[in-house]
Formats: structure tokens, sequence, C-alpha cells
């Protein structure tokens, strides 16, 4: 056992050396520090950074609405308790790959007798997220290859299809996880629960597609609104697609490292670069934006958490 936790340390330690050193290489050949003092605030800039600024309590908020849609198939929530837990999530997502942690804050004061069940909603929600990105970057992907005038990338659009059909047939109809080996390594609640979400209606796994859906282009606007007042002037469409394919390769890339550190940056610098988008502003956006949308409400979740306790 402390075999394989040394494994995958020095697998996580190796995996945030190689993009620390990609970031580093590229950031070093664009002069990071000359470009950095060069960046400059000017009239309409200052608008999409308030706008960016505005829409941050608007994109945990969707997601509080979102659980809470799925909390009341088990108990009645007010809205404010489901944007504490949204937020307390935050806190406990950010130390585990992929943020899969989410569930721990979520439902920290939860009824034991449901908490199995929440645990297993809070999958869903996150399922949905991850459908709704893949399904739009796919879309960003095929457009990029539209512009590039090259589809040689095929197998991956090939793989991202597959992958979109089996998180579709899971999200729709996870007893079928029941019917494989898999059932042999889950216990009796689990079971309970993965039924429980099979058994919930269609209805209310599309209108939280739609939340997802909902939320996914507000954090999408934040991410080209910042581009847009650290000065860039490409035309709005490549800004959005390269942004959508950004979070493709931030959702598909497996993550060793603690809440996908250094995976944003060097998606965006792999991508970003393409259409044009200099390496310092590429570095300095992503950091303004994990400040702004994930530490922050991170401390404010932390700060609940010990709250509660």
């Amino acid at each position: 056992m402390k075999t394989r936790k040394s494994i995958i340390f020095s697998l996580k330690i190796l995996f945030a050396s190689v993009l620390l050193f990609y970031i580093i290489n590229k950031l070093i050949k664009d002069d990071f520090l000359g470009q950095l003092s060069a960046i400059q605030f000017v009239g309409s800039q200052y608008i999409y950074f308030t706008v960016f600024l505005l829409l941050m309590p608007f994109n945990w908020l969707i997601e509080a609405v979102k659980w809470r849609f799925l909390m009341s198939t088990l108990k009645s929530m007010s809205l404010r308790s489901a944007f504490a837990g949204v937020l307390a999530g935050i806190s406990t997502g950010i130390l585990t790959p992929n943020r899969l942690g989410n569930f721990v804050g979520r439902t920290y004061k939860l009824e034991k007798n449901i908490k199995t069940k929440s645990i297993l909603l809070t999958l869903l929600s996150n399922l949905s997220q991850f459908i709704i990105t893949v399904v739009f970057g796919l879309v960003a992907l095929i457009f990029y290859m539209l512009i590039l005038g090259s589809f040689k990338t095929k197998l991956i659009v090939i793989i991202i299809i597959l992958g979109l059909f089996v998180g579709f047939w899971l999200y729709f109809k996870p007893s079928i996880l029941l019917k494989t080996w898999f059932k042999k390594i889950l216990n009796t609640s689990l079971i309970d629960g993965i039924l429980f979400i099979d058994q919930s209606s269609v209805k209310v796994k599309v209108i939280t597609l739609f939340y997802a859906a909902l939320r996914y282009v507000v954090f999408l606007s934040q991410y080209v609104l910042l581009l847009l007042a650290f000065g860039q002037t490409q035309k709005l469409y490549l800004l959005y697609i390269g942004v959508g394919l950004v979070y493709l390769v931030m959702t598909i890339l497996p993550s060793l490292t603690f809440g996908k550190l250094f995976v944003r940056e060097a998606s965006a610098l792999f991508v970003l670069t393409k259409i044009g988008v200099p390496n310092t502003v590429i570095i300095l956006t992503g950091f303004v934006l994990w400040l702004i949308n994930v530490a922050i409400p991170s401390l404010i979740g932390g700060s609940l958490l010990i709250a509660k306790k």
C-alpha cells in the first residue's frame, strides 16, 4: 500500500514538474516580466474586467441552484444553504485531483441517512458539467480544425465522442454499473444510491444539464472577458473557440496534481498561442481567473466549514 502511494506521489511530482518546465520555458522565451510591465488598462478594458468580476457570484449561484434542485429529490433546502454547501465544496475540492472532493464540503452537515445519496447527487452534478464541457469543447475543436483547415486529429474526435457516449449512458442509466464486475466492490448503501440516481426522472437529469450549460456559458464568458480586459483584439468567435478548447483539454487531461495545478496554464499555452494570445497574457489570465473563481470562494467556503464545527 505504501509503495503504491509512493508511486502515485512520484507521478504527481513528475507530472507537475513537466508542466511547470513547459510553462517556465514559454515565459522565458516571451520575456514575461518585460511583457507584464507593458500591460495597461485603458478605456473599455475596465468595463470588461468589471463584468468579469460581477459574473463570479453568478457562476457559483447557478451551481447552487443546480445543487438545490438535485437535493430537492431528497429534502427541502434553502438557496442560502445550497450556496454555502457549494462554497464549502470548493474548499474541500481544491485539494483533490479534478476537484472530486467537493462532495465532502457539500454533504458535511447533511443527515447520515441521506449522505450516500447526496454524494451520488454531487457526482451526478459533476458528470453533468463534464458532459456539457466536452460537448461544447468538441464543437470548439471541430471549428478550430475547420479554421486551420486540418482534420489530422480525427482519432481524438472519435475518442471524445466515444467517451461522451459512455458519459451520457452512465448519466441517464447508471444501473448499468450493477451488471458488471463493478458491483462486487460496492456496498449496499452505494448500490441503493446508484438505483436512486437511476430512478431519477429524465426530466430532472435534463434540467440539471441545462443548469450545467448555463454555468458553462458564464465561466467561458468570464475567461473571454478577462482576455479582452488584458487587451486582446482577436475576433470574439476565435476567443470563444480557443477558450472552449482550453476547457476541453483541461477536462480530458488526467489530473494527477491537486486542483488542476498547472494544467489550465499548460492547456491554455498550448491552445491560445495558436490564435495569437501572448504567453504573458495567458498566464496572467489563468492566475486572475483562479484567484477570483476558485481561491476567494474557497477561502469563504473554508471559513464556513470552520464555523460549522
